[in-house]
């Protein structure tokens, strides 16, 4: 994907499975370039799977280059994990020279497993076993369980990366 841009609105997700919402891509692997998202992002999931949202992929395992996300991003599990980024909700990727100006934000009600939590990130949600940070800047606010500027759950590379963001929840 190369060269997208969403002008608003809002896509959004509410079901009793697994939720995965991005504004560019919900669910994939390639590579995406030059794309922006205005448009507010909303995962929700009532079942025993877990909820995923990004301002750009929702999952994945990506290369995403100098991308914008401006819109507000959130997820919400009922019963297991509940994963945001500005960039990225989850998966494995390597983000460059990307920017978030939206708020963050991911919550659960009931955890059936204690091994999981809502994570956001202001770049990357969560990364599942790696995950690279270069030249990114967060803007927007972050609020979930644990929760970072750039990275807020999993650790991962960060390479020259700011964040001017608020962070707030237990684990930030």
């Amino acid at each position: 994907f190369e060269d997208c841009e969403t002008l608003g609105g809002t896509v959004s997700s509410s079901t009793g499975g697994k939720s995965i919402v991005g504004g560019i891509i919900g669910h994939g692997t390639g590579t995406i370039k030059n794309c922006k998202n205005n448009g507010t992002i909303s995962s929700r999931s009532y079942g025993e799977y877990g909820s995923y949202s990004g301002g750009i992929i929702g999952y994945g395992i990506e290369t995403i280059s100098n991308c914008t996300n401006n819109g507000d991003v959130s997820s919400f599990s009922a019963n297991n994990s509940a994963s945001s980024g500005g960039i990225i909700g989850c998966g494995d990727p390597e983000v460059n020279n990307c920017t978030n100006n939206g708020n963050i934000s991911s919550s659960i009600i009931r955890n059936l497993w204690s091994s999981y939590q809502s994570t956001a990130g202001g770049i990357i949600g969560c990364r599942k076993s790696y995950a690279e940070a270069r030249n990114c800047t967060n803007n927007g606010d972050v609020f979930a369980g644990s929760s970072g500027g750039i990275i807020g759950y999993g650790g991962g590379n960060v390479y020259d990366c700011t964040n001017s963001g608020n962070l707030t929840g237990p684990g930030s």
